[in-house]
């Protein structure tokens, strides 16, 4: 009733509302159609990314396994490992140092020198820090607590980070499961595995991303693999 009503008494406003909603349609399909002319093969990135699956002592090749590509496939962020590193070094301080201040020294409180007539600059007692043998400035007396705070979902991208960074190099050797390496563990390289028999391992709820990043060779298993990529996804 209403739109028949304004086409009858304003006709100017009904021209002008139908055109307004022909020109937006239309602009609609402009945009469609220019997007479709400037990126006419364009594909959603992918969502996985093959990596070699290896068997034996020798790491043979076996088969191909597709792995989700925000674990092996992110781009290098250096300000994430920054972090995470820090935050994993600060929280391994025992903090258990235990140094001289200046009220723990063992020296006398007696002023060395008088303050004025012997033309040499104004001195404290010898516990001062600035004297060689005096105690430290603010010092800090045990236990001493140097952990630090990060949130866990930069923890987590800079993990997967870390991993992405070692499939780049080519340093990521996945195994199959139950694989063992007694005669290939080589110097500066971890064994990620969730099997307990195995000694000279890492299980990956005690991975740290410096670890990964010191590490020459990183060989993990399918499994530890799928475990990291469930933990790190929170």
């Amino acid at each position: 009733m209403w739109s028949k009503f304004v086409e009858r008494f304003y006709p100017s406003i009904s021209k002008a509302t139908i055109g307004f909603r022909n020109f937006a349609q239309s602009a609609n399909t402009a945009s469609t159609s220019t997007t479709t002319k400037i990126l006419p093969n364009a594909v959603s990135p992918p969502h996985y990314t093959l990596v070699t699956i290896r068997t034996g002592s020798n790491l043979e090749p076996l088969r191909f396994q597709c792995v989700p590509t925000n674990l092996l496939f992110q781009p290098l962020r250096r300000d994430l490992l920054w972090s995470a590193v820090v935050y994993e070094r600060d929280v391994q301080r025992v903090g258990a140092s235990n140094p001289p201040s200046r009220s723990t020294n063992g020296y006398s409180r007696r002023k060395l020198y008088k303050q004025k007539g012997t033309g040499r600059a104004r001195v404290g007692d010898a516990n001062s820090p600035t004297r060689s043998t005096g105690g430290r400035a603010l010092a800090r007396r045990a236990p001493n607590d140097f952990s630090t705070e990060l949130n866990s979902k930069t923890w987590n991208l800079a993990m997967r980070n870390a991993f992405s960074h070692k499939y780049r190099e080519g340093r990521l050797y996945v195994l199959e499961n139950n694989s063992t390496l007694e005669d290939k563990i080589i110097p500066r390289s971890i064994f990620i595995t969730d099997n307990p028999d195995i000694e000279d391992r890492v299980s990956p709820s005690d991975l740290r991303v410096v670890d990964l990043l010191g590490a020459r060779k990183v060989l993990i298993d399918l499994n530890a693999l799928q475990t990291i990529n469930k933990l790190t996804c929170k």
